[in-house]
């Protein structure tokens, strides 16, 4: 009866399933949607699209008309829909405009930090207004939502007010004053219209200026730094140096050569033309004239006809009386030879003298004596009887020739007896006997190896006396050759060693520095003592020491160490650091930092300046520190921890926490950071209070009832349905909504394992065996075959159940008759034809030499063209030689003739200097772009390069001519407010026409010129300079003269009667009377002005020397401004020619002479000292004290 009972079970299933329940409650349902329907349709405007969307979902997933047994599913989609309203979330308020403003604003900013790197420490804006606006953006609450947006519209209105309300900081005037620092600090050395240009300037400057007219303040600097550079020195005073050519004589031939040369050489010396800088080297060259005219020699007198007079003297004037020739000689005796040019009667009246006094002379009886010595002598030598008989009959025929009793008059008659007798007996002839010439080898080994350590003429003397040495002489010359040793002898021991060499030394002293303070007083006192280490006069012998001297001192120039700079400041400036960074941003403790590190400690003295700018420095890093803000990490962290869905906690307790969060103030600094972590904390404590409501579990219900429904034991497998079965038995009913994602997971689980419900597999046995089959190199078979092969491997269908069992055998069939129809591919040339390919066109180009392109030939024709793929590798080896054999062809060097050409010719441009340094640039680059070496497939680049250069040197623009020094002279003359339209000139109208006419007829037509053309531009310049400098103006009087009453002379550019002790305020109060002008006083040695004082006269009113003159106090040599013994030893000195006087002390010196200095003058000058006398001092006489 089983189907009977079954029967049974269907009933009941049955009458269960038609079982009906009341409807569900759907009031709540109702409301809840009709609360959200507006929301849902006009709310896009002001909540976000995320929170719009659940509100929407929520709205949409009501299912009607459930039954009463689905009431909490009901009740679930009311509560759905009001928790989507309550977490509605407003749209952000619309910050578009602020951040246009504040990108406006930043851009400010940035122009602000710009200028001020460009100008440190002046900003663009001032303070104030920058401050309003930086407070203006970070007033701005980036948290505002949509309903806010008029505050944050406000944001926009008070930044761009604070736009508006920047202000301009003055300008920067660094520059400027730097600029102004450079002008000299005596303008009196340059012209007046030079000055008056930089003056002109430097009262237009407006120092009111703010930074939006910066460029006009640069403008200035310009302005200033050019008038400086067109300061143009005055001349030099030569009116000294004319006085002084003036005393030149006009007869040189009163002086000797040399002293005239001299004067002719200082003459010669003075350079015209030079400036003030150089007047104290142009009054050099005035002292230098009258020092040479000083030190003019007369020439001496002719004496030739008294030297005539006195050659006629007898030379022999023993033969004459006595009386007759002392008269001579006191003649001769009282010839003064000294005379000079002036006294040449004197002299000829010596001549006249002398020959009287020769006319006088009286003759003696002839002297026998020499006669009977000889005779005596000769008689002596015959009776030696050792000489030859023909010898002896000259001797005794001299002997008989004598005639006795001659008078004086034949003295030499007489003396030639004497001198024939001694000739026969010096012509004696001997048997001869070598002399011995012992002695002579002796004093010639002695004489030393090495002669080049001598004097050149002491060596000379010496190989004088060797040379003279005649070694044939007999015994009866024996005295001549012990004279050749003896002189040898004397000749060796007067050998002089030469002088050592110590210019080495002199070059080293001229190294030592001038400064000894830059240097420590060790290293110098080093070099000191290796200069005063030197000993003078040392011979060659020495040589190595005098060198070791020169060694000794560059060793201690080179030594030579700086004292160490001063820094001093630096440690004060460090000293006030805070002693606590970490409170300070690390960026503006990184710049301190950064200046810290940049402190060079090593530098000398004469790096100083650059010591003396670490402490401002210094300083400005420490003004510029900037706190911290405070860390607010924990405060973001404990934020970060907020949950995002409040619905799983209860209200009481989310409360809680959003007060805490709304009670943190954002933006503190570091020095309330206690305050910021306080707030972190209350977030934290807010958090641990957070309690959650319960799970939700009607989805798993649903799933189990889905499971329930589908799983079927006669279509799955067993084990599929008992993980089905597992998934449902691990849920656990206990969890609440902090584990929802839990409870979601036991349904998902559920739905996964009904998912996976399986059927019972397929069997692939035989298709893995096909596949196995396959070949695992598909490159040596045609496209088409393994093609038609990886189809059939692609129609597998995996995994298919045991119902499909006949489709998978089909398919292990299919595979197996596409390998069997698998064909192999021929060989692939395509590599090796590419590689002939290459090759034929390199042949074609020419470029290679002969050998290497017929090696490449051979090689290609010798290729098999007919292979399959199993002879792939050879095919390959013949594309591996082809190519290598392209890589061996050598190429042909390319031609660089005209390359080197166009260079050559572009070179002689450039040195021109004629061009513009853009167009001259643009041609170096085309020259320094050539590269050297290329072959001849880049022949065309190589032409290339030489066309570039040809190109760029035919585009060589020339400059124009230099016009700045003639445009200034325009505009000074273009400008009605110039110093030359406000002062009056005597010959204004005739220059003014020379200039009008010199600028229509040269200067208009010629004011484009180019660079070659410069002279003209030049001459132009100096031509208007010119007539600017011919103006004569008429000015205001300048006065030096002497004091109305009082002694003074002035006269020939000296000042004169004076006193001694006078001071400046006593000479410029007593002696003198000046206006519109200033004394400049220079060459005093004392306090007092003395002899040689120079007074220069300088006009107040144009600044320009109009005259100098040196005072001469009489008596006062030395230029003390006294008299005492220091100027009688100065006169002795002179007069003894131990000192050379200049022309104001000789003119002081001279007490009596008028002409020179003489022991007058010197006995004068002891009297004033001794108080026996006294001077005029302005007629320059002694007076004798009474």
């Amino acid at each position: 009866k089983q189907a009977q009972v079954d029967a049974f079970a269907a009933a009941i299933r049955s009458a269960v399933a038609a079982l009906k329940e009341n409807k569900a409650d759907y009031t709540e349902v109702t409301a809840a949607q009709k609360e959200a329907s507006p929301i849902i349709s006009s709310g896009s405007a002001l909540y976000t699209a995320e929170s719009l969307n659940r509100l929407t979902s929520a709205y949409l997933a009501v299912v009607a008309n459930l039954d009463i047994s689905k009431q909490a599913q009901v009740d679930g989609y009311a509560q759905a829909i009001r928790e989507a309203i309550s977490k509605l979330e407003y749209l952000p308020a619309n910050y578009t405009n602020v951040d246009n403003k504040i990108t406006e604003a930043n851009a400010k900013l940035a122009e602000n930090d710009t200028f001020e790197k460009a100008h440190p420490g002046y900003p663009l804006y001032t303070n104030e207004s920058l401050s309003a606006l930086n407070l203006a953006i970070a007033s701005v609450d980036r948290s505002l939502d949509i309903r806010y947006q008029s505050t944050v519209d406000g944001y926009v209105t008070a930044i761009n007010d604070k736009i508006n309300g920047l202000e301009y900081a003055p300008a920067d005037y660094t520059q400027v004053e730097l600029a102004k620092a450079n002008i000299p600090s005596d303008l009196s050395l340059y012209t007046t219209l030079s000055v008056a240009t930089l003056n002109s300037i430097l009262k237009k400057i407006d120092t009111t200026l703010k930074t939006d007219q910066q460029s006009k303040v640069d403008g200035y600097v310009t302005s200033i730094n050019n008038a400086v550079a067109s300061l143009k020195y005055k001349n030099a005073d030569y009116s000294k140096v004319n006085a002084a050519k003036a005393k030149v004589p006009s007869d040189s031939s009163l002086y000797t050569e040399e002293s005239w040369q001299h004067l002719q050489d200082k003459l010669a010396d003075v350079v015209t033309g030079l400036d003030i800088r150089y007047q104290d080297q142009v009054d050099k060259y005035a002292e230098a004239i009258e020092t040479a005219i000083n030190v003019l020699k007369y020439k001496p007198a002719d004496y030739t006809d008294v030297n005539k007079a006195l050659s006629e003297i007898p030379s022999d004037l023993s033969i004459y009386t006595d009386d007759s020739v002392q008269a001579l000689n006191d003649v001769v005796n009282s010839i003064d030879k000294y005379l000079d040019i002036r006294y040449q009667s004197t002299v000829d009246g010596y001549a006249s003298s002398v020959r009287a006094k020769i006319g006088a002379l009286k003759t003696k009886g002839a002297d026998y004596t020499a006669v009977i010595e000889a005779v005596n002598k000769g008689n002596a030598k015959i009776a030696e009887g050792i000489y030859t008989d023909e010898s002896v009959a000259v001797l005794n025929k001299a002997i008989s020739d004598v005639q006795y009793n001659l008078d004086i008059t034949k003295q030499a008659q007489v003396d030639a007896y004497a001198q024939a007798i001694n000739d026969a007996i010096s012509k004696l002839v001997v048997k001869f006997v070598p002399a011995d010439y012992t002695q002579v080898d002796s004093e010639i080994g002695k004489i030393p190896s090495d002669l080049t350590v001598y004097t050149d003429e002491t060596v000379a003397a010496l190989n004088a006396a060797v040379n003279a040495v005649d070694r044939s002489l007999g015994k009866d010359q024996q005295a001549t050759v012990d004279g050749y040793a003896e002189s040898i002898k004397t000749a060796r021991e007067a050998l002089k060693y030469k002088d050592a060499d110590y210019s080495a030394v002199e070059t080293a002293k001229t190294k030592v520095p001038a400064d000894s303070s830059l240097y420590t007083a060790e290293s110098w006192q080093n070099l000191q003592n290796k200069i005063n280490a030197v000993v003078e006069g040392l011979d060659i012998t020495q040589q190595s020491r005098v060198d070791a001297f020169a060694k000794d001192i560059e060793d201690a120039i080179a030594a030579l160490r700086y004292v160490l700079a001063n820094y001093d400041e630096v440690t004060k400036a460090k000293g006030e650091i805070p002693s606590d960074l970490s409170l300070y941003t690390d960026e503006t403790v990184a710049k301190l930092n950064e200046v810290l590190n940049g402190i060079d400690y090593t530098l000398d003295i004469t790096k100083q300046a650059t010591v003396d700018t670490y402490p401002p420095a210094i300083r400005e890093a420490i003004k510029n520190l900037k706190y911290k803000p405070a860390d607010y990490t924990a405060v973001d962290a404990a934020k970060e921890k907020v949950p995002t869905d409040s619905s799983l906690y209860t209200e009481e307790s989310w409360q809680e926490l959003q007060d805490k969060l709304n009670a943190v103030r954002t933006g503190l600094d570091i020095t309330h950071q206690a305050e910021v972590d306080k707030f972190a904390s209350d977030i934290e404590d807010a958090l641990e209070n957070l309690e959650y409501v319960g799970a939700n579990y009607d989805d798993v219900r649903k799933a189990i009832q889905e499971a329930n429904d589908t799983m079927d034991e006669k279509l799955h497998t067993a084990a599929s349905r008992a993980a089905v079965r597992t998934a449902i038995n691990l849920v656990d009913y206990t969890l609440d909504i902090t584990k929802q994602a839990t409870v979601d997971g036991y349904a998902a689980a559920i739905r996964k394992a009904v998912s996976e419900l399986e059927y019972n597999p397929a069997d692939y046995s035989a298709v893995n065996t096909a596949k196995g089959k396959v070949p695992k190199d598909s490159s040596i078979y045609t496209a088409e075959s393994w093609q038609n092969l990886q189809d059939k491997l692609a129609a597998v269908k995996e995994n298919l159940d045991i119902r499909y069992q006949a489709q998978v055998n089909g398919y292990a069939a299919d595979i197996e008759q596409a390998i069997t129809d698998l064909k192999y591919l021929p060989a692939d040339y395509t590599k090796l034809r590419q590689a002939v390919d290459d090759a034929e066109a390199e042949i074609k180009t020419g470029y290679y030499t002969k050998e290497s392109v017929s090696s490449l030939e051979s090689l290609i024709a010798s290729i098999n063209w007919e292979l399959d793929i199993r002879d792939q590798k050879k095919v390959d080896l013949y594309e591996q030689s082809v190519r290598a054999g392209i890589e061996a062809l050598k190429l042909l060097p390319a031609d660089y003739t005209a390359v080197d050409n166009a260079i050559t010719a572009a070179k002689a441009e450039i040195d021109k200097g004629w061009y513009t340094d853009e167009s001259v640039a643009k041609l170096q680059d085309a020259i320094d772009s050539v590269v050297t070496g290329y072959t001849k497939n880049r022949q065309s680049e190589v032409d290339e390069f030489a066309q570039n250069i040809v190109k760029a040197t035919n585009d060589l623009v020339k400059k124009l001519a230099n016009y700045t020094e003639l445009q200034k002279i325009l505009d000074l003359l273009d400008n009605s407010s110039s110093e030359i339209y406000n002062n009056t000139y005597k010959n204004f109208d005739e220059v003014m026409a020379l200039i009008a006419s010199y600028r229509e007829n040269t200067v208009k037509n010629n004011m484009n010129l180019t660079v070659d053309k410069q002279s003209t531009v030049d001459e132009m310049t100096a031509t208007l300079q010119g007539y600017i400098d011919s103006l004569e103006p008429e000015t205001a009087k300048e006065v030096f003269e002497a004091k109305e009453g009082s002694t003074t002379v002035i006269k020939d550019g000296y000042i004169y009667g004076l006193s001694t002790g006078m001071t400046k305020s006593a000479f410029q109060s007593k002696f003198i009377t000046y206006e519109n002008v200033e004394l400049k006083y220079s060459g005093n040695s004392g306090r007092f002005l003395g002899t040689g004082t120079t007074v220069k006269v300088i006009s107040s009113i144009t600044g320009e020397e109009i005259a100098s003159y040196i005072i001469i106090i009489y008596g006062d040599v030395d230029g003390n401004g006294l008299i005492n013994t220091s100027d009688t030893k100065i006169v002795s000195n002179a007069i003894n020619k131990r000192a050379v006087l200049t022309a104001p002390q000789k003119k002081a010196a001279r007490l009596v002479s008028r002409v020179s200095v003489g022991t007058t003058d010197y006995k004068a000058l002891k009297k004033v000292v001794q108080k026996k006398a006294s001077i005029n001092q302005k007629t320059g006489k002694l007076k004798t004290s009474a």
